[in-house]
């Protein structure tokens, strides 16, 4: 029997059962509501979320960030034009997925269409630079 084979790249296979892994992994991590298993850790105040780093987000946070259309260029970029669309819709204009994630998030409609963020920004910004230029550390929050 004579086969004929099509030359793929040495990481084919690797990359994409690595990829089917990931999404496996975030059907079963994002699927329902927010449960204590699922790995994302929900602030007391959802206003924290706007001053983490993206390296501060653990994989299932970012998953779900992702799920919004947030990379790690898009969170640390500081012109909203650049952000995903997902930030300018009220929660009645996010897609069923996109409440999914944000759902995830800790997120409902109330907080998501709230304006309170801005100014909880600047105050941490503020309150964890003074720490830093005094040398100390602590948390904001």
């Amino acid at each position: 029997m004579n086969r004929k084979t099509i030359p793929l790249p040495g990481n084919t296979f690797a990359c994409t059962r690595n990829l089917v892994a990931a999404l496996a992994i975030a059907l079963v991590t994002l699927t329902g509501p927010a449960q204590a298993g699922d790995g994302v850790r929900i602030p007391v105040n959802l206003c924290s979320w706007e001053v983490m780093g993206w390296r501060d987000l653990n994989g299932s946070e970012r998953l779900a960030w992702a799920g919004l259309g947030w990379t790690m260029r898009t969170w640390h970029h500081d012109r909203s034009d650049n952000y995903p669309a997902s930030y300018g819709k009220s929660w009645a204009e996010l897609a069923d997925t996109e409440k999914l994630f944000a759902g995830k998030l800790g997120f409902n409609q109330q907080t998501w269409d709230t304006e309170e963020c801005p100014n909880y920004s600047v105050q941490v910004r503020q309150a964890r630079s003074a720490a830093e230029q005094a040398g100390t550390t602590g948390s904001a929050d």
